[in-house]
């Protein structure tokens, strides 16, 4: 089976992703080449797929946290801009991705995330040409846009969705949350397991923690929040709930680390911890982490938190069980489905931050039980979301879906 895995994000989660997966299902037997951005964050480590970083657009991340340049009214008008420009720059881009995909015509193109329902066209167009066209469906709604966005969005991507042979879900209660959405056939739906984050134990740069960087006390509990910093996040339900943990134990300290959407001014989560009285005890560091970095980030934490108020799944909570931390989670889309309560972490309402208070002082007061949570999620994690057989799942599903597609276009042309 020839696959081209389409990964626009060169930086990231989705990026780390599609690495593992790609690379996984190569490794399972397919032909596998994946298809990513010129500036692609993994490019260094061996893929034993095809690896073509050819995609012309704007890297995803910025590496720049100083937000401090612009003058802050003329911050709106340079989004707008930029967006103007990046969106004539997409629409070429997945012309010419569109035309090489026709002319080699592989057997099966599999997306990533595909944030513009603008695009359907395109994958409509690779549809009615016999490709058979998949998806690994992270997200489906825009969570940090307003009302209006969420509503366009799910008004017009039903055209999108319409074109997939089979759209895989990271979990079973977001795949619920999309059938209630999207007028889809259940059976053109599969659940998947978030697959494991072994990858950066193989890229781990070997610094044993960040204590020293952050100036935190080596005995000291320590939360970890990290990842993208966004509203859907619930960082201000995170710096609410430690007042009360740092009232419990005076020695805890919060680390937020991530980069900040746009949205999201870093300075007003310091003044959200000033206000509350817990300027000594949150760190806060706005920047992209790059893959070798993170674990020594996560192995400064006896606790990761995810404090999400929305979401769908989080590949921070495998990175958390790959170096043995237990997690803090909210119940929201099917990040809860990966934390077996009281074993590999605990989870919270959404929202509830007495709850949330509540669960990070019982795991940062109780080290050795949280040590055993750690522990159990990261053979939770080896054994039930390991790389291998979640390759082979995607690989039978997949093939189901190329039959099928061929039966039913018999005399499907270009």
């Amino acid at each position: 089976m020839r696959i081209v895995v389409v990964e626009t994000d060169g930086f990231g989660g989705l990026a780390h992703f599609s690495y593992q997966m790609a690379n996984a299902l190569a490794h399972a037997g397919a032909d596998v080449t994946l298809l990513t951005a010129r500036e692609y964050e993994l490019a260094h480590l061996p893929h034993a797929c095809t690896l073509d970083a050819s995609l012309s657009l704007w890297r995803n991340v910025s590496f720049d946290s100083d937000r401090t340049g612009t003058a802050t009214w003329l911050r709106p008008i340079q989004r707008r801009l930029r967006r103007g420009v990046r969106a004539v720059r997409l629409l070429a881009a997945w012309r010419r991705l569109t035309t090489r995909l026709l002319g080699e015509r592989p057997d099966v193109v599999q997306f990533s995330g595909i944030r513009f329902p603008i695009l359907a066209p395109f994958v409509a167009r690779l549809r009615r040409a016999g490709i058979t066209v998949t998806q690994i469906c992270h997200e489906f709604v825009p969570r940090e846009s307003g009302t209006a966005s969420r509503w366009l969005v799910r008004h017009s991507a039903t055209a999108l969705y319409s074109s997939f042979s089979l759209i895989f879900f990271l979990g079973e209660g977001i795949r619920e949350e999309f059938l209630r959405s999207f007028a889809v056939p259940r059976a053109r739906t599969a659940v998947i397991p978030m697959g494991d984050a072994s990858l950066f134990t193989r890229v781990d740069q070997g610094q044993a923690t960040l204590r020293e960087r952050y100036d935190l006390a080596p005995a000291a509990p320590v939360a970890l929040f990290f990842g993208g910093l966004r509203p859907s996040k619930g960082l201000e339900d995170l710096i609410a709930a430690f007042r009360g943990v740092v009232a419990r134990i005076p020695a805890a300290r919060l680390l937020i680390v991530g980069m900040p959407q746009a949205s999201i001014d870093p300075q007003r989560l310091v003044a959200l911890a000033a206000e509350a009285g817990i300027s000594a005890s949150v760190t806060i560091d706005p920047r992209y982490v790059p893959a070798g970095d993170v674990g020594a980030l996560v192995r400064t934490a006896n606790v990761v938190v995810l404090p999400y108020r929305s979401g769908t799944s989080s590949g921070a909570l495998q990175v958390a069980y790959a170096f043995a931390r237990p997690a803090v989670v909210t119940d929201v889309g099917s990040l809860a489905e990966a934390v077996v309560p009281a074993v590999t972490g605990l989870v919270v309402p959404a929202g509830d931050q007495a709850a949330l208070t509540d669960a990070l002082t019982d795991l940062l007061a109780d080290p050795a039980r949280a040590e055993q949570l750690g522990v159990a999620g990261s053979r939770r994690s080896a054994d039930q979301h390991g790389w291998p057989a979640i390759a082979g799942q995607i690989l039978h599903l997949t093939a189901g879906a190329l039959l099928a597609d061929r039966a039913a276009r018999p005399a499907a042309r270009p």
